[in-house]
């Protein structure tokens, strides 16, 4: 450990975060957010550790900024960048018994370094300290249903063996929680706290969308990662039959090429009018900016447990059409969006041609009560205690032996 470690005051809690991918790091998306939104709003009062990768998802190179096999300040948090010879149960067990902390906090449910932690306390080779599992979704329907041979086995060998026996479950949502029960039964329901992520604390912006709207153009983005659970061949089928000229821009890692290269095949059926481009990945503090040019955000996810980007399109002006596998499902309440289930494709495309029609005065009023809206979300810090208080409350009792 170093300096700034050892003069942590002694009633400080600490708490261990162990995630495999982090900042800089922004290719797997909401849970990397979410656990640099805790960091940044928590860590002047809460000694965050944190254990990750030495690289982003799906990149052979490690961060040029890293210093490897030692601690360093990155933010508010000591991170412990981990190459992948140290990906290995044996060194994660070396490296977390010389940590000080009071409390783990686990992300995803199938991630590898989740699975050697929850391994590790089993069989009581690392500190026994209460535990936080954050699912971040991976207990959905939509997540479920991805490789799910692969997943059930390792679900009733985890319930065989009671792999999640001693965890406090981090729901995001009343749905969250309800798959968790479904997966492990009621008898796991007290352990469940239901708090929704944390959002970024710099989304107080002013309004700041410059492109007109004009009756018949509509301006529409997809910005998430390229993978068979976010959907983006849905959205596309969606387009074949639109009327009216659309700029369709694409962001987003490319999780699964395979799947890309699907997407890519319908865009020679998409409406002549629709034009569609992939313009990379946004890192994290340009989303705002790219976001601030278009008139409609549209996600067609199989499930998210947060969606951190929806909040930041509204923040952007932007209207939003996502599916009802989500916590946003009140979006039409507000005037602001639509939340509309998989199985209506034809409800999508009816929405994305109303919004091509729409003109310019109508537009404005949508787009300063999303951004309305956003603000509200983004201000609120009623998230912020009760994340407090899962961490300083959880960390005070010894899980059951």
């Amino acid at each position: 450990m170093n300096t700034r470690q050892s003069e942590v005051a002694a009633d400080k809690l600490a708490v261990l975060v162990v995630i495999h991918h982090y900042l800089p790091g922004f290719r797997t998306g909401g849970p990397v957010r979410t656990t640099a939104n805790m960091v940044e709003k928590l860590g002047d009062e809460i000694d965050f550790k944190i254990l990750t990768a030495d690289r982003d998802k799906g990149t052979q190179q490690s961060y040029a900024t890293i210093v490897p096999g030692c601690w360093q300040n990155v933010g508010k948090a000591q991170v412990r960048y981990l190459c992948p010879s140290e990906l290995t149960a044996l060194q994660m067990s070396r490296i977390i018994s010389k940590c000080s902390f009071d409390l783990y906090y686990l992300n995803s449910v199938f991630a590898i370094t989740t699975i050697q932690v929850l391994l590790l306390y089993k069989l009581r080779l690392i500190p026994h300290k209460p535990i936080i599992l954050a699912p971040r979704g991976h207990l959905d329907r939509g997540a479920l249903s991805l490789k799910p041979s692969k997943k059930r086995f390792f679900l009733q060998i985890a319930k065989l063996i009671g792999l999640f026996r001693n965890v406090t479950w981090h729901a995001s949502d009343r749905m969250e929680l309800a798959d968790i029960v479904h997966e492990f039964g009621a008898r796991y329901q007290p352990r469940v706290q239901v708090i929704p992520n944390l959002s970024s604390p710099d989304l107080q912006y002013e309004i700041s969308r410059t492109i007109p709207k004009r009756g018949g153009h509509l301006r529409l983005v997809y910005l998430s990662r390229i993978s068979r659970k976010k959907n983006l061949d849905y959205l596309l089928k969606t387009l074949i039959h639109i009327q009216g000229q659309v700029l369709f821009d694409i962001y987003g890692p490319i999780d699964d090429p395979v799947y890309w290269q699907e997407c890519q095949m319908l865009f020679d059926f998409l409406s002549p009018g629709v034009t569609v481009s992939y313009n990379g990945v946004a890192p994290f503090d340009q989303v705002h900016k790219i976001l601030s040019k278009y008139h409609l955000f549209v996600l067609p996810t199989l499930g998210e447990n947060f969606g951190h980007v929806v909040l930041e399109a509204l923040c952007a002006g932007c209207l939003v059409l996502i599916s009802d596998r989500t916590p946003w499902r009140d979006l039409a309440q507000h005037g602001i969006g639509w939340a509309i289930p998989l199985e209506q494709p034809d409800q999508f495309r009816q929405v994305v041609q109303q919004l091509i029609e729409l003109g310019e005065d109508t537009f404005t009023e949508l787009s300063k009560r999303a951004w309305l809206y956003g603000q509200q979300v983004g201000a609120d810090q009623s998230t912020l205690e009760k994340t407090r208080q899962l961490l300083s409350l959880t960390a005070q009792h010894l899980n059951e032996k």
